[in-house]
C-alpha cells in the first residue's frame, strides 16, 4: 500500500519554497520511472535466463537418459561376453552391480 500523505500547505511557503517542492517533486517523479524501468529490464532478463537454464536442464535430463541407457547395454555386452578374463559370474554380477551403484 501507497503511503498516503497530507499535502504539504504551500500557502505558508515563499516562492523559492514552493519552486523547491516542486523541483524535488520532479526529481523524485524522474527517479521512481527510472527505477520502474530497471525492474522490468532485470525482469525481463530473469525471464529470458529462466528460459535457457530450462531448455539446457531439459538437454541435460535427456543425455543422462542417454547414457544411462548405453551403461546399460554395456553391462548387458559384459555379462554375456564368454570370454570373463579369469572372472566367475558371480564376480561379474557384482561388478555390474557395483557400477550401477556409482551411477
Amino acid at each position: 500500500k501507497p503511503l498516503l500523505r497530507k499535502p504539504i500547505d504551500t500557502t505558508r511557503m515563499n516562492d523559492r519554497q514552493v519552486q523547491r517542492l516542486g523541483r524535488h517533486r520532479q526529481r523524485n517523479k524522474q527517479a521512481a520511472e527510472r527505477c520502474r524501468i530497471k525492474r522490468r529490464e532485470k525482469s525481463s532478463q530473469i525471464r529470458q535466463e529462466l528460459t535457457l537454464l530450462t531448455r539446457s536442464n531439459d538437454e541435460l535430463e535427456q543425455e543422462v537418459i542417454r547414457l544411462r541407457s548405453e551403461m546399460q547395454g554395456l553391462q548387458q555386452m559384459l555379462c554375456n561376453h564368454h570370454c570373463h578374463i579369469g572372472h566367475s559370474k558371480e564376480e561379474l554380477i557384482a561388478m555390474v552391480s557395483d557400477l550401477e551403484a556409482s551411477s
